[in-house]
């Protein structure tokens, strides 16, 4: 017996030696890509708060700027003076500029004031270029007199300064807000962050349908100068409740210059892609993961084509009932069509869907990604694949009047739309 004892006495030893080690580790945080998680997570009231804020803040900040970009080219050309053509170019430049700006900001965020005074810094500049917004759509001779009028060209420059204004706190605000957002849920996990880029998506998606529903009404139906106050205002609530719990959130310093390092990092992955976030290549996911990853942005791809072809089969019927009575907006009577406005809803909802299989993943795929000190300009280039498209889509544009002119019947885009052939010009864009 004694012998058997001293034969098992080293198995007892390793035995309670291990069991020592997993009671220790069951103790300690854990760790996963996305920093360190903790023993027990769950979504306590005051963590909530805090996520519903940043939320909100998306929410009301989306609403902000769909309310301008939704009538953008009819405010140029019923109030400005603008051309059709001038008008589409204003809206992709602009549209362009609100996705690349926000390299720059991920950029000062992460190599100089962190995120949270980025996201509140670009946020004054947002309310300062949207109180020169209504400035410029205000009928100056109803409150002031008829000799208190201001020009036309004072007007575009108002509108023109607010656009800028306008890009560069959007886009200050893109870079950090989701990146920061999930920087108050990731110690609870990669599903905590997921589920907050589900929300995130779902509330920038909410904030869209009210101004392009609500607001976009309004400007249309009671005038722009109104139409132009509910972006502004709702832009003041989002930093209010932005601000409200600056001592609860969770923020990371701002570190050194990473601009040379995010370089070469693009630089180094500019012919793996998707390939450096394998496990085979030192990267934290399996090849399932990446294969799935890239298969749903595929098909994002695909859905996002049939909503252009749908639009342009939809441009053709159109113009093949023009309304001979005309639509009366903001004032003004337009050659408007009979066709409901639902006829809209297939390339909505297949631009919606592609935007689903695209965008949350592409923003979780970012996000977990990037290490701590590049987020934000890892997020800025993620969005700048958008404003990419814009400037080659104003490109195409630009091409497109060139060879085929601005003079009806054979121009595919000239002043008056309804003489042109825009439906090429749709399925152009598909391909």
């Amino acid at each position: 017996m004694a012998g058997e004892t001293s034969a098992t006495e080293p198995l007892l030893a390793e035995l309670n030696r291990r069991n020592s080690i997993e009671d220790i580790s069951e103790t300690l945080p854990k760790t996963t890509g996305y920093g360190t998680t903790e023993v027990n997570p769950r979504f306590t009231r005051k963590r909530l708060l805090i996520v519903g804020s940043v939320l909100m803040t998306e929410l009301c900040e989306r609403l902000t700027y769909y309310s301008v970009v939704a009538n953008l080219i009819l405010f140029c050309t019923s109030t400005l003076d603008i051309s059709s053509t001038d008008a589409a170019r204003i809206n992709l430049v602009f549209s362009g500029s609100v996705f690349i700006i926000p390299i720059f900001g991920g950029y000062i965020a992460d190599a100089f004031t962190g995120k949270y005074n980025a996201i509140f810094g670009s946020g004054l500049i947002y309310v300062i270029g949207l109180v020169l917004l209504p400035a410029s759509a205000v009928d100056y001779k109803a409150w002031f007199g008829n000799h208190n009028d201001i020009s036309t060209e004072t007007r575009r420059g108002f509108f023109i300064s607010s656009l800028v204004l306008i890009a560069i706190g959007t886009g200050g605000i893109k870079a950090n807000v989701g990146p920061f957002g999930a920087q108050q849920v990731e110690n609870l996990g990669p599903q905590a962050v997921q589920s907050f880029f589900n929300w995130f998506y779902w509330f920038i998606n909410v904030g869209a349908i009210i101004a392009y529903s609500g607001v976009a009404a309004v400007q249309q139906d009671v005038g722009f100068d109104v139409g132009f106050l509910i972006p502004l205002i709702s832009m003041i609530i989002a930093l209010v409740i932005f601000v409200l719990n600056k001592s609860k959130y969770n923020s990371s310093p701002a570190g050194d210059s990473v601009l040379q390092d995010t370089i070469g990092v693009c630089w180094a992955s500019k012919y793996k892609g998707f390939n450096n976030a394998r496990n085979d290549n030192g990267g934290k996911y399996s090849n399932e993961m990446v294969d799935g990853v890239i298969a749903v942005l595929r098909i994002g791809m695909i859905l996002a084509a049939l909503s252009v072809f749908v639009a342009g089969i939809l441009e053709i019927y159109r113009k093949k009932d023009i309304s001979i009575i005309g639509q009366t907006l903001a004032g003004d009577t337009f050659n408007a069509s009979s066709i409901s406005v639902f006829a809209q809803i297939p390339q909505f909802t297949l631009i919606g869907a592609s935007e689903v299989f695209t965008s949350i993943s592409g923003l979780e795929f970012a996000y977990s990604q990037a290490p701590d000190f590049m987020q934000g300009v890892c997020m800025g280039l993620f969005l700048a694949t958008s404003g990419i498209g814009g400037y080659v889509a104003e490109l195409i544009l630009e091409i497109v009047v060139a060879l085929t002119g601005s003079n009806p019947p054979d121009s595919w885009f000239p002043d008056e739309i309804n003489d042109g052939k825009t439906e090429y010009l749709f399925f152009l864009l598909g391909f």
